[in-house]
């Protein structure tokens, strides 16, 4: 059965919108390509990393360990969709990408970049 394009977007954009709970991430942004986080050292000020600690490229890092494909723009890390998925696929890929944020958390206190 193929899948409801509407369906699957709507499902990209709830699992988007849960990740500005996380600790790391200051702002989400859904977009035609799939959406953006943006990841903040500090939510309480907003303060960004600085940026010779390349904290979006160490997610991406952490994304491709865990099965997960992302690109970084500095700080700004791009999810995109993926209309060939399903809804189990995009449930898991975004799981991928929560253990990456949490991974990168770990990381961004164990080097003390925060």
């Amino acid at each position: 059965m193929p899948n409801d394009p509407a369906a699957l977007r709507a499902a990209f954009d709830a699992r988007l919108a849960r990740l500005a709970d996380h600790p790391l991430v200051g702002a989400v942004a859904a977009d035609a390509g799939g959406g953006t986080v943006s990841l903040v050292a500090d939510r309480a000020d907003g303060r960004r990393f600085d940026p010779a600690h390349a904290a979006g490229a160490r997610l991406v890092r952490f994304a491709a360990a865990n099965g997960a494909t992302l690109s970084a723009d500095g700080d700004d890390v791009a999810i995109p969709f993926r209309a060939d998925e399903d809804a189990d696929a995009l449930d898991d890929r975004f799981d991928r990408i929560e253990r990456s944020l949490d991974d990168t958390e770990a990381w961004s206190w164990f080097e003390n970049r925060r």
